[in-house]
């Protein structure tokens, strides 16, 4: 539930609320070159065949991030990667305002107040 689009179609979209926000202000200048409408979700990859297309970010748009179908010297993660994790219910270092039981917690971990939490 968090795509839309198709690979077939040749655009294909990450829906999730907070990536989508992150895609729009921390890579501006990325969603900015957007043939598309980027306020509808980050780009899909919709090429390169089974194990890329549908399953990375569009290479065309983010080619050294991490989550792009290929690895290149450097690579980075961005909070839009990240906040992506969090739309799909992964608990990050991105706390979703959108629901009160997302608490973060000390950034970085305290493992001292891990062993009595």
């Amino acid at each position: 539930g968090l795509t839309s689009g198709s690979i077939i179609g040749g655009d294909m979209r990450f829906t999730g609320a907070l990536a989508t926000s992150y895609y729009n202000s921390e890579l501006s200048t990325v969603a900015a070159l957007d043939v598309g409408d980027p306020t509808n979700g980050v780009p899909v990859e919709t090429d390169y065949g089974p194990g890329t297309a549908g399953g990375h970010w569009d290479e065309a748009l983010f080619t050294n991030e991490i989550m792009t179908g290929f690895i290149y010297d450097p690579n980075y993660m961005s909070n839009m990667t990240i906040a992506a994790l969090e739309d799909m219910g992964y608990d990050t270092v991105i706390d979703d305002p959108n629901n009160h039981n997302d608490l973060s917690g000390p950034i970085p971990a305290d493992t001292l107040l891990d062993l009595f939490a």
